[in-house]
């Protein structure tokens, strides 16, 4: 993907999640739908995280550790922060030399494989390849 493709393609799916950001009511942004769910500003403060960490690598920046900023206490907080992070995003992005970008990393979690075993019951595992294969 080139930077041209990745600005075009940011650029619709920031709109499209900006609409349902702005859209969900703000005196809402303690809803929880269950025990275990992340509370609604929790959840679009996390859209904002993911800005912020775009702009670090389109800094050239590292991406992980540092920790995360908390969370603004309120639902206009959420939406400012995921705006002023978009205008940033753009404006590194246009300003970027694409030669120079470095790729991303990111850890994740060992997939689970499940297989049947001899006698048909269901036996779990742990895939650790690093291709994840």
């Amino acid at each position: 993907m080139t930077l041209h493709d990745f600005v075009v393609l940011y650029t619709r799916e920031h709109a499209n999640t900006r609409k349902q950001l702005h859209a969900f009511p703000a005196e809402q942004s303690q809803f929880k739908p269950h025990e275990r769910s992340t509370r609604a500003l929790q959840l679009g403060w996390m859209f904002a995280l993911e800005e912020m960490l775009m702009l670090k690598a389109l800094n050239n920046e590292p991406v992980l550790g540092g920790g995360i900023p908390p969370a603004p206490p309120t639902w206009a907080g959420v939406l400012e922060a995921f705006d002023a992070g978009h205008v940033k995003v753009l404006a590194a992005a246009s300003g970027a030399d694409e030669a120079s970008l470095k790729p991303v990393v990111f850890m994740v979690a060992p997939r689970p494989a499940v297989g049947v075993r001899a006698d048909g019951r269901r036996q779990g595992a742990v895939d650790l390849r690093a291709d994840g294969g």
